[in-house]
């Protein structure tokens, strides 16, 4: 096999080709994703030119967050039809992760308006506003005389629970009093 080394890459060589540290090579070869062409007896690993190409799209799965397993699976048992599949499941993941992020951005666009058009409200008085229509989330009732780390045990479930319906934390908390003790100035305590 000597005689054949000059057609070969040498780990070193084929990591500076395809622009990779020497170890995620060895790493990937560990995992059985990408085999040298043959070892030498001093242990030397030696890559054939398919081998460069079989990296390059391992490489390039990657960049698009294909996980190594999967990649390893269509190595496996590459066609057309795998790898369009692949690339198909994974344009779907995005499709959704972008419809995410879409909404994220929505909610945070509402936030940002909602604060910028209280920001200069004063704090003691009362403002009425019209307001698209919104769902009332409430939490289990607060004890009359429950203290701080009560009140903040049930603000903390209360918030957790409604985390798996609102993505960013876009929404108002408040308390519902009671109109005439309202209206007689008894505000709910909240700190104490």
């Amino acid at each position: 096999m000597e005689k054949n080394k000059k057609n070969l890459f040498t780990t070193g060589e084929l990591a500076s080709l395809c622009n990779i540290h020497r170890k995620t090579l060895l790493f990937y070869d560990r995992l059985g994703l990408i085999k040298p062409e043959f070892i030498d007896n001093n242990g030397y690993r030696y890559y054939a030119r398919r081998q460069f190409f079989s990296l390059e799209i391992i490489l390039a799965l990657r960049k698009l967050d294909i996980s190594l397993p999967e990649i390893g699976e269509y190595l496996n048992n590459k066609s057309t039809s795998n790898y369009k599949n692949l690339l198909a499941k994974h344009a779907n993941i995005l499709d959704q992760l972008l419809l995410n992020l879409q909404k994220m951005r929505s909610e945070l666009n509402d936030r940002i308006n909602f604060l910028e058009n209280t920001e200069s409200l004063p704090v003691e008085s009362v403002h009425l506003t019209a307001e698209a229509e919104e769902y009332l989330f409430l939490s289990d009732p607060v004890p009359q005389n429950a203290d701080l780390k009560i009140r903040t045990k049930i603000s903390a479930q209360h918030l957790s629970t409604l985390a798996d319906y609102v993505t960013f934390n876009n929404h108002v908390s408040g308390y519902i009093l009671d109109k005439t003790a309202f209206i007689a100035g008894k505000r709910p305590l909240l700190f104490s």
